[in-house]
């Protein structure tokens, strides 16, 4: 038995307040282990007066500390009752735990050689025994329970060799192979995986080891390997001649064609059954498009892509609004935006990179349990260099005899980091195991991590096989109902085999994703020369010495070819994020802590100050959390909760709408799914707004200016080419507008505006916004274009689009829309009053106006208002007009970034011409901390770094700005002279001194 306290250290570990403790010390803590407490029923018995002075057992451990693991060391019973404790040559510490216990419970023992005694307390059995150079036997008493027979013992403590290698092999029949498949006659250095391919069936290899060690083929003794056609692999074990160090051999069967039958792709077979398997995951996710709700984290996403998901207009979670306290949280959020397509390295202004760096430790690992393993996960994706620890970290893992969940995951991780034959052998073990416990490895959630392992380092599933089951088949019915549950390992187990490797690793940074970024950038620039930003992130991607260490150039450029295509690589750029967007109308205004507010909980009313997993979901389609007043007219602003009392009911079981019908809420907002996951969620600080009023009015719509809906259809005639441009504007006055759609007479639906991808949107102006869009039409015929708000309310209006008019030769001009009945016809008998009717007179000639000329829009500062730069069109050198010659429509030009602006051709002038430019911040509104005296010293130029930050966000060198010096090789005053760059724009100058010592 291993003893230890409950925060999981050994007792006898090292204690930080006494320096050099030998031995265990009793503490004063609580320690947590089980207790029997066995219950005699039967007669009275003698107290036993036996004689017996025999040792029972005798157990030596290696003492531990936090560098020195213990160990236990072998002991050997001799023909004279004493023992032999056999040490390794090189001992790792000097001192070790004796466990002595009599044969005879009643007998007693003690050590006569004091001296040999460390300190500490005997606990139970065990004493601390110091090892000095010398000490060749420990002398003990053994006293029988007749307290008068005694009898000394020798315990004898001998030093024997700790090589356990193997040191020869003679092939009898039998090709060797190293694991690169060069063909081999004798043991080679380093290597502990052998491929073997019998040219017989009879062949063999006989094999050597290191003086005094044994060896054992499959836990038998034996110094022979064959390998029939039913077997995968031989185990060779050669264990030290201290009985304590051991070394493992694999010998696997290579057929004569080359092939290895343990290392296999999954076959058709298992995938097929692992589709079957996974179907109701499948069918769940192609139902909703709302990923994150099912656990409310990043594991929804994983499990989506793992079983090759289309994210395409899905939600997933919002990896912004994750709270982070372990390097484990910032890996999983960066693979989650890996997965979709995002820039970990700036997500919504947020350096994920950074943040899991930042917890990185002295000794180059992230923290204890999973924290390493997924580390090391996020910096394969990264293209982050991987540093030696990390990987050592994660190799040790496979092998961690606390869970069997890491041991699987940690195999999935180093696929790729180590070579193939490293992780074969670090993952055979997985069989042992799965033997000891049945055929399987624990529950589902342990099971979906081992099978992830398994497939990642490219085994055959048909090795574990278990009692001529196969793997899935042994786990049928636990996947059926883990599957049905949603469990994230077993999905990602299933998504694993089906695509033949870890979901995880489908995404790492590789050369050839690499360079098909740059191919597909290459031909985005070459189309948008305009596009200074994409041009300028693809040449600092052209000038990187590949993909290693240079993620932040990938995702930067990966972002900015996003704008032109839907998918690149593996991420879709039209994932959406769950967020929260609150707009009531004017009732919406900031309320503090601890008045009487209304809270949704799972759709229960709560009447508390602080409700922990309050939730609202927004934007949603008709039928979600906000309904109709009953009276629209009554003024319900005065209400608060305790005036509703009667109206809420807790635990109802109603219907929704019935439930929320004429309701007043006073709203907690917190992320849409932050915070629901677990059942000890921290405390949050959120916003908290109300009285909040459902949305009681539909939205209105409007069509080149007019007024829609209803069944009275707007008239739009095409101009003389045939084209023409529709106007439409949407606007809402409570919950704010959803979504605006034209719909076709064949019945297609185009999406023209969605709130949950509109990065305006925020809780201060979304419900008073007005939307806007246009619609370029060059065919008659009826549209229809729908409005929908967050409440469900929709609004539709019809259009009917109608060829350019053209009347009769002749005749006169008929305007659209106009009675014929009411144009005077001048061809009437008696009608001579009339002058004689005109021929047409020819149109007036229009010119295009994108074949203008357009002076270049120069970097516009950002105000946090809309940015409405003035545009010059000239006609050769006549100025044009705007207003009379053209109208402007700009877009995207309130926050930083690229923006545009569309000349529309009005009176002589048609077509449209759309122009770009950049929002910039500006630096002048930047704070850059004071830079500190740098010390003199000769031939060397001084270059201190410098802290910009803007709004409290840190700027990055390099990406938002850089920075050159002034007269910083000698002492004096120097400066740095900061240059804003990407969505910075300006100069700053800072001086510092340089002084001698």
């Amino acid at each position: 038995m291993e003893l230890y306290e409950v925060s999981g250290a050994p007792m006898a570990s090292v204690s930080n307040n006494n320096p050099g403790p030998e031995g265990l010390a009793l503490r004063n803590k609580d320690y947590k282990f089980s207790t029997y407490l066995l219950y005699w029923d039967g007669e009275p018995q003698a107290y036993p007066r036996g004689t017996d002075t025999t040792l029972g057992l005798v157990d030596a451990v290696q003492l531990g500390s936090t560098s020195i693991p213990m160990a236990q060391y072998l002991s050997e019973a001799g023909e004279n009752g004493d023992y032999t404790v056999v040490l390794p040559e090189t001992m790792p510490g000097d001192k070790i735990l004796l466990g002595l216990q009599t044969a005879d419970p009643w007998a007693t023992v003690s050590i006569l050689n004091k001296s040999a005694l460390a300190r500490g307390d005997q606990v139970g059995i065990y004493q601390a025994v110091k090892i000095t150079d010398g000490l060749t036997e420990i002398k003990v008493r053994v006293t029988a329970a007749d307290k008068r027979t005694r009898t000394d013992r020798t315990i004898h403590l001998v030093n024997r060799f700790s090589e356990c290698g193997l040191t020869g092999m003679t092939p009898e029949k039998m090709q060797v192979y190293t694991y690169d498949g060069t063909e081999v006659q004798t043991v080679q250095e380093g290597k502990d995986i052998y491929l073997a391919s019998p040219r017989e069936e009879s062949g063999a290899i006989r094999l050597a080891a290191s003086e005094g060690a044994s060896i054992s083929v499959d836990g038998e003794p034996s110094d022979t390997v064959s390998l029939p056609d039913t077997v995968y692999l031989r185990t060779v074990t050669v264990t030290a001649a201290d009985g304590l160090h051991k070394n493992q051999y694999y010998f696997l069967r290579r057929e004569t064609d080359g092939t290895v039958p343990l290392v296999q792709p999954v076959s058709e077979e298992d995938r097929e059954k692992a589709e079957a398997m996974a179907a109701p995951w499948r069918e769940y996710i192609e139902g909703t498009d709302d990923w994150a709700a099912d656990l409310v984290d990043y594991w929804g996403t994983f499990k989506a892509a793992a079983v090759n998901g289309d994210f395409t207009g899905k939600h997933v979670y919002d990896v912004a609004k994750h709270s982070f306290s372990q390097a484990t949280d910032w890996a999983a959020c960066i693979l989650e935006l890996v997965l979709v397509g995002e820039n970990p390295y700036d997500y919504r202004g947020i350096d994920f990179v950074a943040g899991l760096q930042g917890c990185k430790s002295s000794n180059g690992l992230y923290g204890g349990y999973g924290n390493n393993i997924w580390t090391l996960q996020a910096l394969k994706v990264l293209g982050e260099p991987i540093g030696e620890p990390l990987v050592e970290a994660v190799k040790r893992d496979c092998m961690n005899s606390w869970s069997i969940d890491l041991q699987g995951w940690a195999v999935a991780a180093l696929r790729g980091v180590i070579p193939d034959e490293e992780l074969i052998a670090l993952s055979l073990h997985l069989k042992d195991t799965q033997e000891q416990y049945g055929g399987v490895w624990g529950n589902a959630f342990t099971n979906g991590c081992v099978i992830s392992g398994i497939v990642n380092a490219g085994l055959n599933l048909d090795y574990f096989q278990y009692k001529g089951k196969g793997l899935l088949e042994v786990m049928e019915e636990e996947i059926r109902i883990a599957v049905n549950n949603k469990n994230k390992d077993i999905v990602i187990a299933l998504g694993d085999i089906i695509n033949g490797e870890n979901v995880y690793h489908r995404y790492r940074m590789t050369q050839g994703r690499w360079e098909n970024l740059l191919e597909v950038a290459g031909g985005l620039a070459a189309q948008h020369t305009e596009d200074t930003e994409l041009s300028g992130a693809l040449e600092a991607m052209r000038q990187a010495d590949g993909y290693q260490g240079n993620g932040e150039l990938y995702f930067a450029l990966l972002q900015l070819v996003g704008k032109y295509q839907e998918k690149v690589s593996y991420g879709s750029q039209t994932v959406k994020f769950s967020r929260v967007v609150v707009g009531m109308g004017d009732a919406l205004t900031p309320n503090t802590y601890g008045k009487d507010y209304v809270y949704e909980y799972y759709g229960q009313p709560l009447e508390n100050g602080w409700a922990r997993y309050s939730w609202i979901r927004n934007p949603r389609p008709a039928g979600g959390h906000f309904h109709r007043l009953a009276d629209p007219g009554e003024d319900y602003s005065g209400i608060r909760s305790k005036d509703m009392k009667d109206h809420l009911e807790f635990g109802s079981d109603k219907g929704e709408e019935e439930y929320y019908f004429d309701k007043i809420y006073f709203v907690q907002v917190l992320h849409y799914y932050n915070g629901l996951g677990g059942e000890n969620v921290p405390d949050t600080t959120v916003e908290a707004f109300g009285p909040v009023k459902v949305d009681v009015y539909a939205p209105k719509v409007q069509v080149n200016g007019e007024d829609g809906g209803g069944t009275d259809n707007a008239q739009y005639t095409l101009d003389h080419s045939g084209n023409g441009i529709l106007q439409i504007t949407a606007s809402d006055t409570m919950s704010g507008i959803w979504r605006i759609s034209c719909r076709t007479e064949d019945g297609k639906e185009t999406v023209l505006y969605d709130a949950e991808t509109d990065v305006e949107v925020d809780m201060e102006t979304y419900g008073k916004r007005e939307i806007q869009r246009e619609l370029p039409v060059n065919q008659a015929g009826q549209l229809s274009f729908i409005v929908k708000d967050l409440a469900g309310y929709a609004t539709e209006a019809s259009v009917t689009v109608a060829e350019p008019y053209s009347g009769p030769a002749g005749g006169p001009e008929q305007k659209p829309g106009q009675d014929p009945a009411q144009t005077p016809d001048t061809s009437a008998p008696g009608n001579t009053t009339e002058p004689p009717a005109k021929a047409p007179e020819e149109p007036a000639q229009t010119k295009s106006i994108a074949k203008l000329g357009f002076k270049k829009i120069s970097d516009q500062a950002y105000t946090g208002k809309a940015v409405r730069p003035t545009v010059t069109v000239k006609d050769g050198k006549t100025k044009l007009k705007a207003g009379r010659d053209y109208t402007l429509t700009y877009k995207n030009n309130k926050k930083a970034g690229r923006a545009s602006v569309t000349v529309k051709g009005k009176g002589a002038y048609t077509g449209k011409k759309t122009l770009g430019f950049n929002i910039r911040y500006s630096l002048k509104k930047a704070k850059v901390a004071k830079i500190k005296n740098q010390v003199y010293k000769k031939g060397k130029a001084a270059k201190p770094a410098v802290k910009v930050t803007y709004q409290g966000k840190k700027l990055k060198k390099g990406r938002d700005y850089t920075v050159t010096y002034q007269k910083n090789k000698k002492a004096g005053r120097a400066a740095a002279v900061i240059k804003g760059k990407g969505n910075y724009m300006g100069t700053r100058k800072v001086t510092f001194k340089i002084v001698k010592k």
